[in-house]
């Protein structure tokens, strides 16, 4: 942390069982839903702050978790994809063309 503490990190694994629930009440309710997935870091971004070897394989399996939600009805689940706009100082906040680039990309997939 920038406090110079160590805080260990978790991720959560949600069974294919909960997904699908998941999915299914959300398309009940919704008529289209839209999902924003996140940047691909590169492991060897050169930034001031070290990131662990997890947080960018954690990048991928949120990713991957944003595609099952995309893939359980493609009519009507929309991504917006955003895993190459890598414009970020620390790895995790974007730069100013960062925050530009992905609204860009937002309005242009709601079409606005």
């Amino acid at each position: 942390l920038s406090d110079g503490k160590n805080e260990m990190l978790k991720s959560i694994n949600y069974s294919k069982e909960y997904q699908s629930e998941l999915m299914q009440y959300f398309n009940n309710r919704f008529e289209k839903l839209y999902f924003i997935n996140t940047p691909l870091v590169p492991q060897d971004i050169k930034i001031k702050r070290h990131r662990p070897k997890s947080f960018f394989s954690q990048l991928q399996a949120t990713n991957q978790l944003t595609s099952t939600f995309i893939n359980f009805d493609a009519n009507k689940n929309r991504l917006i994809d955003i895993s190459k706009l890598v414009y970020t100082y620390d790895g995790v906040h974007y730069t100013s063309e960062g925050h530009e680039k992905i609204y860009e990309e937002i309005m242009k997939e709601l079409n606005l």
